[in-house]
């Protein structure tokens, strides 16, 4: 089977899957003629009702965006673990691997902001919401002797694949581009005349673990191998709707974030109109005029046949005496519509309408707890889709670079963004590692409930338990580590001078010049005044007063104009002197 022929018979297996896409484009879709709602007659729901004033609200549209906000907000860990000689990687080597993830990130926003594009986050973020999804295609390639990560963002609404096991076999883009783009991307593409339509050529990009080609509508265009040996392409489906086999079970595969009001927005729109919709003939009513002479009945004065139904707002229609159109009464019709009206706005809350109540004033602990566990609801999903394609691309970014590596290019010595640069070698993945991702959707109400819990339960539930439950801490051993350390801190100063001594001492190592002197001499004070209160302690008559101890715990910031002023200007030169030789 062709590439052609294979990718079709895909894209037509994925229909259903981008009808149902093209539904909730349409929901979301504002300001667009082709989107705008149109109230349909029961009797027959191929015909618009004739007469009504349409509304189609921005419920779907503000609940994307105000999911694509709170999501691109979220916070985000990359976290590393994995053996080394036979030894867990220590912090210093897990920073490496993270650090370079990190890296790759920066200079692939960077491209694509500087490119006109939205940052990676945002757009997936974006995608996740609507399409239920994220797709992209990683192509790594040093340029001129800049490593470039090249990263084409997909839109899975245009994105058809197969998988073969645990991988995926393969990967295929439509789009629709200038020819004159296409050219300079693939110089050798020949473009006929007849592939051109409305000034661009509708194609679609195919690469699997060997080659890359560009299709011109049938005709094949570009093929170039690359050297990766697997699939270049990450995918990765949110983690929401069915997981039902049925025959039509595609359609659902990977669910947008309004699939559970998706059928009822339409429901709002409809009840939005018949409301206009009365506003309208109350302010400009119709009439009904008889006749009694043999002439033709007439609306209004424009001389037309009346209407089969002469309900239109502002309409004058004439009848013959006799012939007056009756209403048939309906029992209980504004209170069955109101009724009908709180059911839906109840299904739509239950959906998850109301993601972004949390700017409440003045809410009870219980109150910020339940607003936290519907924002959770929304987002966990797409959430944790992400941080999974993360993790895929972040590996296959990994060997895309061990490969240049591997094929002796010359990969730049530093890799990031300017200010923001390090070096990478081989030997800094040499072992045995996992990477994830943990994203958190984070509020100030639930940060500050969460506080005060945790302080009010301070000696009435286990430490571990504080940190795990309530605070919700990503390793709870290492914050009550660091709250040990604090309190040590606390109950004697000289453990916190040391410490921070010492530190000055690291940061020392990373500077030059003056900048370095000046650490080296931070520190050397510390040290002094280490020393004073360790030789006051062995003098009582020297002891210092408590409110000094205090202080002295506080850092270099309150120690050193003491510590200056105590010292004789010579002691302070010759100390200066012998750390600038």
């Amino acid at each position: 089977m062709s590439t052609l022929d294979m990718v079709q018979e895909r894209e037509k297996e994925l229909q259903p899957l981008y009808d149902r896409m093209d539904l909730v484009a349409k929901q979301i879709a504002t300001g667009d003629p082709n989107s705008m709602y149109q109230m349909m007659r029961l009797d027959i729901p191929s015909k618009p009702v004739d007469h009504v004033v349409n509304i189609k609200l921005n419920l779907a549209a503000s609940y994307c965006e105000n999911l694509k906000i709170l999501m691109t907000g979220a916070i985000s860990q990359c976290v590393v673990e994995g053996y080394k000689n036979n030894r867990p990687l220590n912090d210093k080597e897990k920073a490496k691997i993270e650090d370079f993830v990190s890296i790759q990130y920066d200079i692939i926003d960077d491209i694509l902001v500087n490119s006109g594009e939205d940052p990676f986050m945002s757009w997936a973020a974006d995608q996740m919401i609507k399409r239920g999804g994220v797709c992209g295609y990683q192509m790594a390639s040093i340029e001129d002797g800049i490593y470039i990560p090249e990263f084409v963002k997909w839109d899975r609404r245009y994105a058809a694949y197969e998988y073969d096991r645990n991988k995926i076999a393969w990967g295929s883009f439509r789009w629709l581009r200038k020819p004159s783009s296409l050219k300079r991307h693939y110089p050798d593409a020949e473009i006929r005349e007849k592939d051109v339509l409305n000034g661009l050529v509708n194609g679609f990009t195919f690469v699997d673990d060997k080659v890359e080609e560009i299709w011109v509508n049938d005709h094949l265009v570009s093929s170039k191998p690359h050297m990766f040996k697997e699939t270049p392409v990450i995918i990765q489906r949110c983690y929401s709707g069915s997981t039902f086999q049925d025959s039509d079970h595609i359609a659902n595969q990977g669910e947008s974030a309004i699939f559970l009001n998706l059928d009822l927005y339409d429901e709002k729109n409809r009840a939005a109109s018949i409301e206009a919709t009365l506003a309208m003939k109350a302010i400009h009513p119709a009439y009904q005029k008889t006749r009694k002479d043999g002439g033709a009945a007439s609306e209004g004065t424009n001389g037309q046949a009346g209407p089969a139904y002469p309900d239109k707002a502002g309409a004058v229609t004439e009848v013959y005496e006799g012939e007056e159109y009756q209403l048939l009464q309906v029992a209980d019709l504004k209170q069955s519509a109101m009724m009908a009206k709180q059911d839906i706005d109840r299904a739509l809350q239950l959906g998850g309408q109301d993601v972004d109540v949390g700017n409440t004033s003045d809410m009870s602990m219980v109150a910020i707890a339940k607003t936290e566990e519907i924002r959770n609801k929304a987002l966990n999903p797409g959430l944790a889709a992400i941080a999974v394609f993360k993790q895929k691309h972040a590996r296959l970014m990994i060997n895309q670079y061990l490969a240049l590596l591997g094929a002796k290019l010359k990969v730049p010595a530093e890799l990031g963004v300017p200010g923001r640069k390090k070096t990478f070698s081989k030997s800094d993945f040499d072992c045995d590692f996992s990477i994830r991702f943990n994203y958190q959707s984070k509020s100030k109400e639930m940060d500050i409930a969460n506080l005060a819990l945790f302080i009010s339960t301070e000696g009435k539930l286990p430490d571990k338990v504080r940190y795990e439950t309530i605070l919700q801490a990503e390793n709870p051993g290492e914050w009550m580590a660091l709250m040990d350390s604090q309190k040590a801190e606390q109950i004697d100063p000289i453990i916190g001078i040391q410490r921070r001594g010492l530190a000055l001492c690291d940061e020392a190592e990373e500077l030059e010049g003056d900048a370095k002197d000046a650490k080296l001499i931070e520190s050397m004070v510390l040290c002094e005044r280490q020393v004073a209160i360790i030789m006051s302690r062995k003098n009582p008559q020297a002891q210092l007063e408590p409110e000094q101890a205090k202080q002295a715990g506080n850092g270099a910031g309150n120690i050193l104009p003491k510590m200056l002023g105590g010292n004789s200007g010579a002691s302070q030169t010759a100390n200066a002197e012998k750390v600038a030789s």
